[in-house]
């Protein structure tokens, strides 16, 4: 599975489920050979480019820089990563109580330097939570 953001209820708090924030993601599946082995042969996962494609697809509406901000997180160090992960879990609010119905619409929040992006209703825009 590629995590690429988490769920917020219509108060716009992150969901959490058992104490985890709750993640939203694409499936992937992998073929998986009997001779893997750790050292002599291990697994590699190879993504089709059209797999990344339907993310960024999805994220345009939502996100117009995603994957520019993916790729900007991948060179950061690990500990800058958490450093800047304390600091957006600072900056909203979570849940372990979401009020859920029928009506309600689980969007999708995801943090971007200094604010949150999550995703509208209606699937044309999105807003920001600073």
């Amino acid at each position: 599975m590629m995590i690429f953001g988490f769920t917020g209820d219509d108060f716009r708090r992150l969901i959490k489920i058992t104490r985890i924030y709750r993640t939203v993601y694409f499936p992937v599946g992998f073929p998986v050979s009997d001779n893997i082995d750790q050292n002599i042969n291990p697994a590699i996962l190879s993504f089709s480019e059209d797999f990344f494609e339907s993310i960024d697809e999805y994220w345009k509406v939502h996100f117009n820089d995603y994957c520019q901000d993916i790729q900007h997180l991948n060179d950061m160090s690990k500990n800058v990563i958490e450093t800047r992960a304390r600091k957006a879990i600072s900056q909203t609010s979570g849940t372990d109580k979401p009020l859920l119905t029928a009506s309600t619409y689980v969007s999708v929040m995801t943090y971007s330097g200094s604010e949150w992006i999550v995703s509208s209703p209606d699937g044309v825009a999105s807003s920001k939570v600073h």
